[in-house]
């Protein structure tokens, strides 16, 4: 059986134990386990109930602000991650490929995957992308028909 008891009702066993009764005796006298009294008295031992009482609030504070904090964090990276829309940053790539940085260095600094890049740029875009780099790499396409050859 599962029951809820108060501060002072855990505190009064914990003061019963300080009289020289045995924890057995009083565990099974109170319907408690001896696990859960070692716990309270690592928790409770030597305090008064009004201590008992301020612990409660203040762990009560302590979990209040902690999932304030959570929210302001979580609210803070969301922020961080819809600063600069898919449409920019694709911009922001292709800018710094113009200024001599590979695709991959640039992807990464942006944050952005190379999947997404050339989702949206589209089909027409890719080909070209691809013919301007295989006039600056003409070598590509004669290995890509001496490998085709059987």
């Amino acid at each position: 059986m599962k029951r809820r008891l108060s501060e002072e009702q855990i505190i009064g066993f914990l003061r019963e134990a300080e009289k020289a009764i045995p924890v057995k005796d009083l565990c099974r006298k109170h319907g408690f386990s001896d696990a859960s009294f070692y716990r309270w008295r690592g928790k409770y031992g030597g305090m008064d109930v009004s201590d008992a009482k301020r612990l409660k609030a203040l762990e009560a504070e302590n979990a209040r602000l902690k999932r304030r904090d959570a929210r302001e964090r979580s609210h803070q990276r969301g922020l961080a991650k819809k600063m600069v829309a898919a449409p920019a940053r694709r911009e922001l790539v292709q800018w710094m490929g113009t200024r001599g940085l590979s695709e991959r260095r640039c992807l990464a600094v942006v944050g952005m995957s190379a999947n997404s890049f050339w989702s949206c740029i589209g089909y027409a875009s890719c080909l070209r992308a691809l013919a301007e780099a295989l006039q600056r790499k003409p070598h590509f396409c004669s290995v890509a028909n001496s490998s085709a050859k059987p």
